[in-house]
């Protein structure tokens, strides 16, 4: 179990370190931008309330988003193509942001608000709770739309990828194959020719062409025949 989850290391491929690590660093940014808010409040926050209402958000973020990450890369380990793949991606992810959302109520009932003062609101009385997903949609709307942009970037990201190795892929095994067409088509030329015997011709052809000109070039238009029949080649059109 702990080789499949863990033996791949594209993002979202499965639980990888590396996947788990980009999810940090998102979630981080993500934290930093939401804290961004508290610089509009017309209170006076002390270095330790500013820490503390990053670190609650980060924390929000991380019980929001880690269940997500969980089940879209459990679906995604799973060995299924097209169509079927994408729905099952997509009801991850749902699965993922409904899960998400007991989680936090469970790890965390009460949500720090600093910009309108330092304010705990109630983020669910019992769990598990269903009552809110009606009265805090934003609980659920706000990790789908974001996780959902996500996984269209990775994903589409993987697929140009994969689409561009297959190509390269394609492109090797015919050059592959082409020099392995020459490479016996060399080999079935060297077997009907005979080195010794060509050159044996070959200066039986220069001792005509000092004797004859007519019958030299006669004896090499018969040795190009010759060796044209043993490459497999047709005659050119016109040849005499």
């Amino acid at each position: 179990m702990g080789r499949l989850l863990f033996a791949r290391t594209r993002l979202l491929q499965s639980l990888s370190w590396k996947g788990v690590g980009a999810l940090l660093l998102c979630i981080a940014a993500l934290s930093a931008w939401t804290w961004s808010g508290v610089l509009f409040t017309t209170k006076t926050l002390t270095f330790e309330e500013h820490a503390e209402y990053f670190l609650s958000i980060l924390q929000r973020n991380v019980v929001s988003y880690f269940p997500i990450y969980v089940t879209v890369a459990l679906a995604d380990s799973v060995p299924v193509r097209d169509a079927r793949r994408r729905v099952l991606l997509a009801a991850a992810l749902v699965a993922g942001v409904l899960l998400a959302v007991q989680v936090r109520c469970a790890a965390m009932p009460d949500q720090l608000i600093y910009v309108y003062g330092s304010t705990h609101l109630p983020y669910c009385t019992a769990f598990p709770t269903w009552r809110t997903y009606l009265d805090f949609p934003n609980t659920f709307i706000t990790p789908l739309t974001i996780a959902g942009v996500v996984m269209i970037f990775l994903f589409g990201r993987r697929r140009d990828a994969e689409l561009v190795a297959a190509l390269h892929v394609a492109a090797a095994v015919q050059i592959e194959s082409r020099r392995q067409k020459i490479e016996s088509e060399i080999e079935a030329m060297r077997s009907r020719v005979d080195p010794d015997r060509l050159l044996e011709t070959l200066r039986a052809i220069r001792g005509r062409y000092e004797e004859n000109l007519v019958e030299g070039e006669a004896s090499l238009d018969e040795l190009i025949r010759g060796l044209r029949e043993a490459a497999g080649r047709p005659a050119p059109a016109g040849a005499a």
